[in-house]
């Protein structure tokens, strides 16, 4: 098995190697950390699909381009094991739920609050610890990659440190997991357990009672509202798809909303946005993934219309 690692042997010791490797001057370093707060965006809200809102802040120049770098050199290093599959390129909602395919017994957990609670001594851990740079260099990276003492979504590092957040305590959780049979993945902050056999109620109990102690080591909680435990004798749904067989499916009534949208822009194409059908596209791909001919219909369907009405998305 291999382990979440940082897999270059550079470990950056002093801020003069910190800006050869980010390709950046001392003095516009120490200049974008030192107002770092006057390159951030005013926040904005989106719903989320459960109810609530998410609090989005993106970043401006010339610190959006510096985090960018940051991705590049250091984070795109680190090896990350196919249990973490939110925003790692090639992984997604679908490679997490695929993980737990063939199932008997599931257990979803949802952390509380997550990125809130992501603070800058999290993220100085993470760079002082795991990467093992400097103090001085920890600090720096802390602040270009913070505000308001937490890390925020939107912003180009925030990911990459939200599935790093838990590196001194995960992997020993997921070897025990193993031991006793279970599979484990984590997405962002939806955390799933599964079984091909039967779980008793036993280990039902040591499942969830050592996650809530992996959780409570990094200073976190499993949000309460969000606990489920799923059997494959009734409909087993991870994520928004089907898992109960071999492979995930999108739920029937969620293809009828794409068949009735579709409809809907054939008969009103005036009334969809750019947005509004690149959102389309995106859902159109996703069951092509799950139902390829069912998927394949619809795309041909979405273009012919595009066609039709001289639209360019």
């Amino acid at each position: 098995m291999q382990y979440l690692s940082y897999t270059k042997e550079n470990r950056i010791q002093n801020i003069s190697s910190l800006c050869l490797a980010l390709k950046i001057k001392q003095d516009d370093l120490l200049e974008i950390a030192n107002n770092v707060q006057n390159y951030y965006k005013p926040p904005y809200f989106i719903e989320k699909k459960n109810g609530g809102q998410r609090c989005i802040i993106d970043t401006v120049d010339p610190l959006k381009p510096l985090l960018k770098s940051i991705n590049k050199v250091f984070f795109k290093n680190v090896y990350f094991p196919d249990y973490l599959t939110g925003s790692i390129s090639g992984r997604d909602y679908i490679s997490n739920v695929k993980i737990h395919r063939n199932s008997k017994n599931i257990i979803t957990e949802d952390i509380t609050s997550f990125f809130d609670n992501i603070t800058e001594s999290h993220v100085y851990d993470i760079w002082r610890r795991f990467f093992r740079f400097s103090d001085s260099v920890a600090q720096i990276l802390t602040q270009l990659t913070t505000k308001d003492g937490k890390i925020h979504q939107g912003v180009p590092t925030s990911s990459y440190l939200a599935n790093l957040s838990l590196w001194r305590h995960e992997q020993h959780f997921v070897n025990d997991l193993k031991k006793k049979g279970f599979v484990y993945s984590r997405y962002v902050d939806d955390m799933t357990i599964s079984s091909s056999n039967v779980i008793s109620r036993e280990d039902k109990t040591w499942v969830i009672s050592h996650l809530i102690g992996m959780l409570s080591a990094n200073t976190l909680r499993i949000k309460r509202s969000k606990h489920a435990v799923l059997t494959s004798n009734k409909p087993m749904n991870i994520m928004g798809l089907n898992i109960n067989g071999s492979k995930p499916t999108t739920p029937k009534k969620d293809r009828d909303i794409i068949r009735a949208t579709l409809h809907r822009f054939d008969k009103h194409p005036a009334s969809f946005s750019v947005e509004d059908l690149r959102s389309l596209q995106g859902k159109i791909i996703n069951i092509r993934r799950m139902h390829v001919s069912k998927g394949e219909k619809f795309l041909k369907q979405f273009k012919e219309t595009l066609h039709k009405n001289h639209i360019t998305i």
